[in-house]
């Protein structure tokens, strides 16, 4: 088997260009002489290895791993992540032509920033921008501002003792700026404006911390052409703190020189606590429980040590109040249960055997005399939060694990005295009639459960604070005096006291009226308009009528700064973002792009779809000030928003006459379900629905055929037989079987609602391939008919004459950019975009496929061309 994957790699590598080179299984094992089961298994291990890669969808192709960049940004957390905006700014700041371009990092106290301009003084000694002994100079702001002015200035700009001086050739990094003096703040900057334009022989790091005042902000911003934004510890994603604790935890390790084991729950601590200090904080979080962990067994002779929650500073735990709203990300990144180990080597994870049962952690929460003799800071309420929130995990775990096992009466009983069985029925039919509430089966066998554990171990009964009992019987006094009585019933009828603590959380859990299952991820949608309250109105109307909790509003006031609004978008995405993407309807203007920035900027997956009733308002109120006809202004509107929405307009008459798939079969249903199968699952169908019929009389199938027709658009008929059908066209089951699937959409004549095209580009392609030496045909021919079918969409009323036209100028503009060559210029580039910009952004969009593909980039030139000869003007 080892010889065979070498035989593999070592094709691709001999087949390997100056870009990447695609292969199908198909085409590797005609070219290996391999059987394709072998092959694809092969490929995907080389996958699991990350030597290989492979595309999405069908067909599947495979390429050589690319090795990836090494430099000193890749030894930062999140170079790929959240700061992989910020590291791209950098390296283009560094590199650019004549000299590096000055840099202001804007960022919160400890996030990092002193680290940053380190690696920025690296990475420019990795690209010999400067000698490898080259000075870094580092002045931190704050321990100037006390300083006499006079002193301040010298200490920056003093002859052969200056800052300036000592960082010649080298980086100077100037930390905190924006807490100077004002007049040496605006010296800087004065040298700043000089570097840009004089090209100096610093290169210039500058920081701030005020990110709470704007005009701070606004004034360093527009001083330095390459400024990067830091994101806080709270808006980094989950995966990163994790990575960073591992990091300092391994760093821990090799100083001590031993194994540092940790809990998961003291884990989750570690991912959730705010910190006021950023990731410097967290860094010194862990050092000291290191260092009480490593004080607590310095006297022992072992090679590890264990950290508990108590090791830490008090406000750690409080990480356990964000513990159930996070708990299906933390689910991602810790294995609940487990102990993890860290060494200067790595981090391994194994089953703690420890973990007592469901039923015991129930109540061995929390015992807050310990945690007052311990010094814990937890305050009352927050533990009663974390008492509440493992609950209702504990609980949500049993009835997950009943739906799985169908736990009955009977198996409970087996695991449950069948007299207590019986009181927490009586109780619960009870509690149900006097709250007039159902609850889950999960709630009964949870309390059978807690009740037989409590009274099997009566002496680890929970501990409550009196401040929390009062608050439960205060807040839920009903429930309390049910759960009061019986505890009193259970004392006589078992002997055991069920203590005031155990009745208060006893209250709790009936108080809820369901117990709901985890939080599930799941794509959102965000209405976005402008005005102060237009999406708020709509979303307020959905939320009423269905009420499922998905959808957000984003009002944008016209009066707004755009920037202001992008920061306010962006808050709004990761505030509503639920693990599955964000779907924008949105009315005019730049929303779109700023979704799309932002959808880059944070990762979030974000689709956008347009809703132009504001634009189609101001049409109406526009042409109705002209003071034409009811009738006028009517057909003047439908022109225009047939012209500027060809694609909602095309979809609300699609509307009007849904499009039906027929597949044929003679006898049963299985043949034509597996024909409807196989479409759906290999092409998106819009407004468009595959029947199956296995009908075998004509007569009978000319009947179906003509109900169906009365309603909606026959487009074709897919089968094993020909029906003989007037006017609907028939597509043997071999045909399309035989079509590669992302052409099924073009077989089956589903790109628009327009007549079925009978081109034959094979003439031209040949023609092509004469004139064109060394241009990759199969390439060409895999990426033109999408590029053509959407031009189709977004331009309805293209001719079959201009359609030829704009292929062959698409496929030699593709030919002169891959080889250096000028393309033609338009002298009314600007005045074709400015009159057709909708045109000509979705040309920008649908040309991004081919731009991929080919590693090309088209200009202004040849986007304004397309224009013209696609509006003939």
């Amino acid at each position: 088997m080892k010889r065979i994957r070498e035989k593999v790699l070592e094709y691709m590598r001999t087949q390997e260009s100056s870009g990447d080179t695609w292969y199908t299984t198909q085409e590797l094992s005609e070219a290996l002489t391999m059987q394709r089961t072998n092959l694809s298994r092969i490929l995907n291990e080389l996958v699991k290895e990350k030597l290989v890669r492979k595309t999405n969808g069908r067909p599947v192709y495979y390429a050589l791993e690319k090795e990836r960049e090494q430099s000193c940004f890749r030894a930062m957390i999140g170079c790929d992540g959240s700061l992989k905006q910020a590291v791209q700014m950098l390296k283009a700041a560094i590199l650019y032509p004549g000299h590096p371009m000055p840099v202001l990092i804007k960022g919160e106290d400890g996030s990092g920033k002193s680290m940053l301009a380190q690696l920025i003084y690296e990475f420019a000694c990795e690209q010999n921008i400067i000698a490898e002994n080259a000075p870094f100079v580092k002045i931190n702001s704050r321990y100037l501002v006390e300083e006499s002015l006079e002193s301040v200035q010298k200490a920056f700009f003093c002859q052969s003792t200056g800052a300036m001086d000592r960082a010649a050739g080298g980086v100077l990094f100037v930390d905190h700026i924006n807490r100077l003096a004002y007049t040496i703040q605006n010296e800087l900057l004065d040298y700043v404006e000089k570097a840009q334009k004089e090209h100096g022989n610093v290169i210039l790091v500058y920081s701030i911390d005020d990110l709470q005042n704007a005009d701070c902000c606004r004034l360093y911003t527009s001083k330095f052409s390459a400024c990067v934004d830091l994101p806080s510890l709270a808006s980094r994603p989950l995966k990163e703190r994790r990575q960073l604790i591992d990091l300092f935890l391994k760093n821990e390790a090799a100083c001590i020189h031993k194994t540092i084991r940790i809990r998961s729950e003291v884990l989750h601590c570690l991912m959730l606590y705010p910190g006021r200090f950023e990731v410097r904080q967290l860094q010194a979080d862990i050092r000291l429980g290191c260092a009480n962990g490593y004080a607590r067994s310095r006297d022992k002779e072992e090679t590890q040590i264990e950290l508990h929650v108590h090791d830490f500073p008090g406000y750690v735990r409080k990480g356990l109040l964000s513990w159930q709203t996070c708990r299906v990300d933390l689910e991602k990144l810790v294995e609940e249960h487990s102990i993890y180990s860290f060494t200067s080597e790595g981090v391994s994870v194994c089953a703690d055997e420890r973990v007592p049962a469901l039923s015991d952690k129930l109540y061995c929460r929390s015992d807050p005399d310990k945690d007052e003799q311990e010094g814990n800071e937890t305050s009352g309420g927050a533990i009663m939060q974390i008492v509440e929130a493992q609950m209702e995990h504990d609980f949500r775990q049993i009835q997950c694990g009943q739906e799985e096992k169908k736990l009955s009466r009977e198996r409970m009983a087996k695991l449950v005295d069948e007299k207590l069985i019986v009181c927490v029925e009586t109780f619960l039919n009870e509690a149900s009639v006097c709250l007039d509430r159902i609850y889950a089966t999960s709630v009964f066998y949870a309390l059978c459960l807690h009740l037989s554990a409590l009274k099997a171990r009566p002496d680890t009964a929970q501990k409550l604070s009196d401040e929390q009992i009062v608050t439960t019987i205060r807040e839920h006094n009903t429930e309390f005096a049910l759960c009061s009585r019986f505890g009193i019933e259970l004392e006589k009828e078992f002997g055991f006291d069920l203590p005031v603590d155990e009745i208060a959380l006893l209250a709790l859990l009936i108080s809820k009226e369901q117990i709901v299952g985890p939080a599930a991820s799941r794509p959102v949608v965000l209405v976005a308009m402008h005005g102060n309250s237009t999406a708020s109105s709509i979303v307020e109307v959905v939320n009423t009528l269905v009420g499922d909790a998905n959808i957000f509003a984003f009002d944008l006031p016209l009066d707004m700064d755009m920037q202001k609004a992008y920061e306010e978008l962006k808050r709004t995405f990761a505030a509503i973002h639920q693990g599955e993407g964000v779907l924008m309807m949105y009315d005019m203007g730049s929303l779109k792009t700023m979704a799309e920035m932002i959808g880059e900027e944070t990762g979030i997956p974000v689709k956008s779809l347009c809703v132009p009733a504001t634009l189609l308002a101001l049409d109406c109120s526009r042409k109705a000030g002209c003071h034409g006809t009811l009738d006028q202004i009517y057909k003047d509107v439908i022109d225009s928003f047939t012209v500027f929405y060809p694609e909602i307009a095309r979809s609300s008459r699609r509307q009007e006459k849904p499009q039906v798939i027929l597949s044929l079969c003679m006898s049963g249903a299985g043949g034509a379900l597996q024909i409807k199968n196989y479409i759906e699952q290999h092409t998106y169908l819009e407004n468009t629905e595959i029947v199956p019929l296995a009908i075998s009389d004509p007569g009978y199938l000319l009947k179906k055929v003509n109900q169906i027709r009365t309603n909606q658009k026959i487009v074709c008929v897919i089968g094993a037989y020909d029906p003989q059908l007037y006017g609907i066209p028939y597509i043997p089951v071999s045909r399309l079987f035989d079509t590669s699937p992302d052409k099924l959409d073009m077989l089956l004549s589903l790109n628009t609602a327009e007549p079925v095209r009978t081109l034959n580009y094979g003439g031209i392609y040949e023609y092509l391939e004469e004139q064109m030496e060394g241009f990759d045909f199969l390439l060409l021919k895999e990426v033109m008919p999408g590029i053509l079918r959407k031009i189709r969409q977004v331009a309805p009323t293209l001719s079959s004459d201009q359609e030829v036209g704009l292929f062959m100028h698409i496929a030699c503009l593709i030919y002169r950019l891959q080889n250096d060559g000028e393309t033609p210029k338009n002298v009314n580039t600007k005045q074709l975009i400015l009159k057709n910009k909708r045109l000509y952004n979705d040309l920008c969009e649908i040309l991004h496929t081919a731009e991929e593909e080919f590693y090309i980039r088209f200009q202004d030139d040849d986007v304004a061309n397309m224009i013209q000869m696609i509006r003939m003007c």
